[in-house]
């Protein structure tokens, strides 16, 4: 694999990192916010199905 192709690999798995952190900090802070699951349980859906 060249210098350049590797770069990318880097990128795309940073931004899959990213948005993982970024959509388990919602869900937390939902879920710290109003302790009724199944709100939080309708979000989990949603990435689910994305």
């Amino acid at each position: 694999m060249d210098s350049h192709g590797f770069a990318i690999y880097v990128r795309i798995v940073f931004a899959d990192m990213l948005m993982f952190w970024y959509i388990s900090n919602n869900i937390f802070l939902k879920w710290e916010k109003r302790n009724e699951k199944e709100e939080v349980r309708e979000d989990l859906l949603k990435i689910s199905v994305l």
